[in-house]
């Protein structure tokens, strides 16, 4: 079934003052960018989203490391509350 996709924040995200997930995580059309720390269950985030895409696109996953961007950089800088072009 198509449609919108709940998925469960990191518990270490919410704690590092990611109040919101546009805080450690953006989409536009078929990209998710979002940092590795953004969701509980990573695997279970991207099938959740490809089922919901199934016939429709192909969704591209980019993962933020923390070893490149500690998750006290992304919340701090905001990098994550933009918009992809």
């Amino acid at each position: 079934a198509h449609g919108a996709v709940f998925v469960r924040q990191a518990k270490a995200a919410i704690e590092g003052g990611a109040f919101h997930n546009d805080v450690v995580c953006v989409g536009t059309r078929e990209c998710l960018l979002y940092h590795e720390q953004a969701f509980e269950d990573v695997a279970a985030m991207q099938a959740a989203v490809r089922a919901a895409a199934e016939g429709l696109f192909e969704p591209a996953f980019v993962e933020i490391k923390a070893a490149d961007l500690p998750l006290a950089d992304a919340v701090s800088s905001y990098l994550f509350n933009s918009q992809l072009l």
